[in-house]
């Protein structure tokens, strides 16, 4: 009953109020990138916390991740403009 708990409590709610209440105050391609590492944390924790064994596979899809996220981040000035602009009027 308590990892149920657990998992309701903190894993769904929680998480889900703290990432609602964040994006009101962050730019969304920074959001986007946030999201984009979630799996690299998860990896990174589940290696540190637990010695899993992370392959030459794995490697390859943590790059491909950060460099989509660090791609679709750099953006054009004029996209950056336009989310600074959108972000103050909300």
């Amino acid at each position: 009953a308590g990892v149920i708990g657990w998992t309701g409590l903190m894993s769904s709610a929680l998480s889900g109020w703290l990432q609602t209440a964040a994006q009101k105050v962050v730019r969304p391609s920074d959001a986007a990138v946030i999201f984009a590492s979630q799996p690299l944390v998860a990896a990174a924790l589940s290696w540190i916390l637990l010695g899993e064994n992370l392959d030459i596979q794995a490697g390859i899809g943590g790059l491909f991740i950060v460099g989509a996220a660090v791609w679709s981040s750099a953006g054009s000035p004029e996209t950056k403009e336009g989310e600074k602009a959108e972000a103050k009027t909300k």
